[in-house]
């Protein structure tokens, strides 16, 4: 009886913390989707271009930020002894400020450079530096909300994350509903929240005197293939903006991005779910229990495929109600984007099945493979039928990354346990 209770109580938990975690992630999205029409009646197209160009950058500048050692926290709560856990936070956000900042004054001063020599139909200034410092301030924050998923204090994460949604929507109504700012409004209002998060997050991640320096040398060991792989994402997903941006069509660019914006929002069927569940994911590997990984692992899929597919079925009701009937051209992008969804949540789980098993120089050799095979296919679809080319291409990019990521662990996973990288005394 008392091994029926315990295992009923674990259930009790798991159903208690998905539903914080889908809640709050359910709340951002419906909150989202409700001033989407709010938003397309204040934005142009040309609005919309901007936006989408500039944080399209920002799939290259996040790991020259965080050298991906964030990720190092969430993988190694489970192969680091209880006492040292404070170490390890106060340890990996105080490296993430100091290498983020650097690496943020040198990214914004190469890419100034470049783009001051190349031809370009926007303004690199304020842009730019909305979007950019914006993805430096959201790591820190990011840290401190891994740290209560990873702790399963489920509702304290809920809260957070609706507020930080609340104060977000709130100053975008100001700054581009109130004040007519359009893009400048669009940027500079989550960035505003997100320093606010920000510096919430370092209060409660740092603990005086508890930097630990080989902790720092074992997060950048681990971390640093999975940066240089994370550099590659930018040509399977951001690159095509570039290319799309050479084509001097603007209005036909707003429309891909809106399509690519609305259908971004379905993506939080995956996070909700892959939050819920990326303790046990982790766990279920350090223990090798396969079982309860494909387990884990059906029901994030499940959970995509289903919500992306009945998008496809309604979108252009949908499209409609949300753009307040200004951007139902952007219909054909969004279901494509929704499919190309279903793609890229199969390859992201398997990257981080494989980031669970600690192979991580493997996973950087894949993600090259696939970034090169990724211009070749963008190069042809965009020559060949336009923004729409540049969407379906998205779709077979991660399918084609899926294939080689899954044909590796299939060989690879059963044969070898999980790498522990463990401290050293």
């Amino acid at each position: 009886m008392g091994i029926l209770e315990s295992y009923t109580e674990r259930i009790k938990l798991y159903v208690k913390n998905a539903g914080w975690y889908f809640f709050s992630s359910m709340f951002v999205a419906i909150v989202g989707l409700a001033m989407n029409p709010l938003m397309a009646m204040n934005l142009e197209p040309l609005d919309y271009a901007i936006v989408g160009y500039f944080t399209s950058y920002n799939l290259l500048l996040q790991p020259l930020l965080t050298l991906n050692i964030n990720k190092f926290y969430s993988r190694q709560y489970f192969f680091i002894p209880e006492e040292k856990r404070n170490d390890l936070g106060h340890t990996i956000v105080s490296t993430l400020l100091v290498i983020g900042s650097c690496s943020l004054v040198l990214f914004l001063a190469g890419f100034y450079v470049f783009y001051s020599n190349t031809e370009h139909s926007f303004p690199f200034w304020p842009y730019a530096l909305l979007a950019f410092v914006q993805i430096h301030l959201n790591n820190i924050a990011g840290l401190y909300l891994s740290k209560l998923k990873i702790t399963r204090q489920a509702k304290k994460f809920a809260i957070i994350n609706i507020g930080q949604c609340l104060l977000t929507q709130g100053a975008l109504i100001l700054f581009v509903v109130m004040l007519h700012k359009g893009a400048l409004g669009k940027l500079l209002a989550p960035l505003i929240i997100s320093f606010l998060f920000a510096v919430y997050s370092c209060v409660k991640l740092l603990h005086k005197n508890h930097f630990d320096r080989q902790i720092m040398k074992t997060a950048l060991k681990f971390g640093y293939p999975l940066a240089f792989a994370a550099l590659f994402w930018y040509f399977l997903s951001g690159v095509d903006k570039f290319f799309l941006e050479k084509l001097n069509d603007s209005y036909t660019f707003g429309l891909y991005n809106v399509g690519a914006s609305i259908a971004l929002y379905l993506q939080i069927f995956y996070s909700s779910v892959s939050t819920t569940f990326a303790p046990d994911m982790y766990k279920s590997i350090a223990e090798r229990n396969t079982r309860k990984l494909l387990t884990v692992g059906g029901v994030i899929l499940a959970t995509v495929i289903i919500s992306n597919l009945l998008f496809v079925a309604f979108a252009p009701l949908i499209i409609d109600l949300l753009t307040a009937g200004r951007y139902t051209d952007s219909c054909l992008y969004a279901r494509i984007f929704a499919i190309q969804n279903i793609t890229m949540a199969v390859y992201l789980l398997m990257g981080s099945i494989m980031t669970g098993y600690g192979y991580v120089k493997q996973q950087l050799v894949l993600r090259i493979c696939a970034a090169a095979v990724a211009l070749f296919i963008y190069k042809y679809m965009i020559d060949s039928f336009g923004f729409v080319g540049a969407a379906w291409g998205q779709v077979l990019i991660f399918l084609f990354a899926f294939s080689i990521t899954a044909a590796f662990l299939i060989i690879k996973a059963r044969k070898s346990g999980p790498e522990t990288f463990e401290l050293k005394k």
